[in-house]
């Protein structure tokens, strides 16, 4: 009988380190956006993006790109509130970056969005990031980052990106 007490407290023991323990990590950072039900994330293929929103008009420009071999590509979904990046690689298109300056788009169960708080957003990813003038950008992995431009206190803008 007192071994099965001991493995009843132990199992007990273990359910609450771990319960706590997972609330330690906090929220995931973000390695994606969700608009409309569609994820949108770094690497993606384009024609993915194109296609999942065929029925959105978008301002679309291009430049020669100075890091890759062929044009960069923009694509700001107007109507959305978001802006794709691309970088060639061959013959396709890659996301190269995702910006949302909308509050109608919201990440995380409205966790994440324009016009939440700087406080909001430490409470939430934490102080570990780096700052450089009102932009903070946090590492979520695999080369990859989302930064979070600030302004008076308020996020005016967010991005996930392939890390440089």
């Amino acid at each position: 009988m007192k071994k099965l007490i001991q493995s009843v407290i132990f199992l007990i023991l273990t359910v609450v380190i771990f319960a706590f323990s997972s609330c330690a990590q906090g929220v995931k950072k973000l390695s994606f956006v969700e608009v409309n039900g569609q994820k949108i994330s770094c690497r993606m293929d384009m024609a993915e993006v194109l296609d999942a929103f065929k029925d959105e008009d978008y301002e679309y420009s291009e430049s020669i790109s100075c890091a890759y071999n062929g044009l960069d590509k923009i694509y700001d979904f107007t109507n959305l509130g978001f802006v794709v990046y691309t970088y060639p690689d061959g013959d396709k298109d890659f996301v190269l970056e995702v910006s949302v300056y909308s509050d109608e788009i919201s990440q995380q169960g409205d966790k994440v969005k324009v016009s939440m708080s700087l406080e909001d957003l430490e409470a939430l990813y934490g102080k570990d990031y780096t700052k450089e003038g009102d932009a903070l950008t946090y590492t979520v992995k695999d080369e990859q980052t989302m930064s979070f431009l600030v302004v008076d206190g308020k996020v005016e803008e967010y991005t996930i990106s392939v890390a440089e």
